[in-house]
């Protein structure tokens, strides 16, 4: 892909963006905006996963497009920040 093509793209996404964070710049990090967000999010990835798989459509054709399996990933980093931090707490002597 093109260095234009790619640009315009990219500015096609940040205009989407700006619908939903007016206030949306690069290189600003969003995480604390987002994170009450994330369930939600988890939880609509599932659904269209199953819609897809209730209609038949193979996960990995562009049919199931919009879909992705980013919610399963981001499922383990919330599990294993979840263990490290238990961990810390209790090697640091916080456990109840």
């Amino acid at each position: 892909m093109s260095g234009y093509k790619r640009r315009k793209i990219s500015g096609r996404i940040i205009e989407k963006l700006k619908k939903y964070l007016p206030s949306y710049e690069k290189n600003i990090d969003y995480y604390d905006i987002l994170l009450d967000k994330r369930p939600i999010a988890i939880e609509n990835a599932k659904m269209a996963i199953g819609l897809h798989e209730n209609n038949g459509i193979d996960l990995t054709s562009v049919e199931s497009n919009p879909s992705t399996h980013v919610h399963k990933i981001v499922e383990e980093i919330v599990r294993i920040t979840k263990i490290q931090a238990k961990a810390h707490k209790e090697k640091m002597g916080f456990v109840l």
